[in-house]
């Protein structure tokens, strides 16, 4: 950026300047890069880490930290005068940073950048792959890359060249995503088989309404997912219900299939059975659409709204969730035979999308006609 608009570029961080030794000797540090900014301009600083001006949250250190953090803002405020020097600076955890320091003023924009979605990954992928390995799927590893930044893309390729140079053979799609998300194959098979029976029992129920899409399903050795796109930021008591339905549907599928559910559909507040329960919850005693008319309890997904519907021991909630089972239940136990199908093929690579995904659906299976 400061070369295409030939200007300098100055770069410190805490770390850099903590390796200059103590407390002293650091702000020193520190007011070198400042000062280098200010006899270079036009220029641009960039200051790195700069949530680790209050890392000590102990209170271990704190005389220090209260110093480093003083220097720093004396620094800002300092340079702020100068014309010609733009102060940019990056850090992981906004909040770690004392507030003096991200104030306005000091700096005025705050921009949060997510992580690589999609399509970014698949063309990050590409870029990380030599000519001779454009078979890889790309598309299929950045599903396994959902959530971590290109850094994390372009070491899981160097660690997928390195297993297939051990197995003496060609870099495989498989060597990449083992690397993304460890390997669910170190599960025994029948719980491979469960997870992936759990996983396309919601991507069956979900294809079965109209407007809803399944994006994909994967396995990892921390569990599964189904990624659902097409909800409605508004809902109704259908949605509510049909939302319910699907999320009821991984537990379904494994009574079906294997003759009784597991603890995969509960555990955490991101479980399936939480999201259901507070759906529920929300049904009947924030959003007014329930038996009881026009009630509110309390905001939505909210620990005081659960508190308040199961203290009231209303009926309804579990009648909600009972329901959303039984309709879960009428829906794929038509769909047996591609339920087990899909699990089978979901298992082989650990990931599905795309053409493969659709073509492993039901057709016209459900009598309501959604599907």
């Amino acid at each position: 950026m400061s070369r295409s608009a030939g200007i300098s570029f100055v770069a410190g961080s805490y770390s850099e300047w903590q390796k200059e030794g103590h407390l002293g000797q650091f702000l020193k540090a520190m007011n070198r890069t400042f000062a280098a900014a200010t006899d270079n301009a036009p220029s641009i600083l960039f200051l790195d880490e700069l949530d680790s001006f209050q890392r000590d949250l102990d209170g271990s250190n704190s005389s220090y930290d209260q110093k480093a953090v003083k220097g720093i803002l004396e620094q800002l405020d300092g340079i702020r005068g100068c014309e010609g020097v733009g102060v940019i600076a990056a850090a992981n955890s906004l909040e770690a940073i004392p507030p003096a320091v991200r104030r306005s003023g000091r700096f005025d924009n705050i921009v949060t950048i997510p992580f690589p979605g999609r399509s970014d990954l698949v063309t990050i992928i590409r870029q990380h792959l030599k000519s001779e390995e454009i078979e890889i799927d790309a598309d299929a590893c950045a599903i396994y890359a959902l959530g971590r930044t290109g850094a994390d893309c372009a070491t899981a390729v160097r660690k997928g060249r390195a297993a297939a140079r051990r197995a003496r053979r060609q870099l495989l799609t498989s060597d990449i995503v083992h690397a993304l998300s460890g390997s669910f194959r170190d599960l025994s098979e029948g719980l491979q088989f469960r997870m992936a029976i759990h996983e396309c029992g919601h991507a069956i129920l979900a294809h079965s309404y109209p407007g809803l899409m399944v994006e994909f399903l994967r396995l990892s050795s921390k569990g599964g997912q189904c990624r659902v796109v097409g909800q409605e930021p508004f809902q109704t008591s259908a949605t509510m219900h049909r939302d319910r339905t699907i999320l009821m549907g991984g537990r379904v599928a494994e009574v079906l299939a294997l003759g009784a559910a597991s603890s995969g559909a509960g555990g955490g507040e991101d479980s399936d059975l939480a999201k259901a329960a507070m759906l529920a919850v929300n049904d009947a005693g924030a959003y007014g659409l329930g038996q009881n008319g026009a009630l509110w309890l309390g905001a939505s997904n909210t620990d005081a709204l659960l508190r308040e519907v199961f203290l009231g021991n209303l009926p309804e909630v579990a009648e909600l969730i009972s329901v959303a089972e039984l309709e879960a239940h009428r829906r794929l136990a038509p769909c047996m035979p591609h339920l087990e199908n899909m699990a089978r093929a979901l298992m082989e690579t650990g990931v599905m999308t795309g053409d493969r995904l659709q073509e492993l659906m039901p057709r016209e299976v459900f009598s309501d006609g959604a599907g």
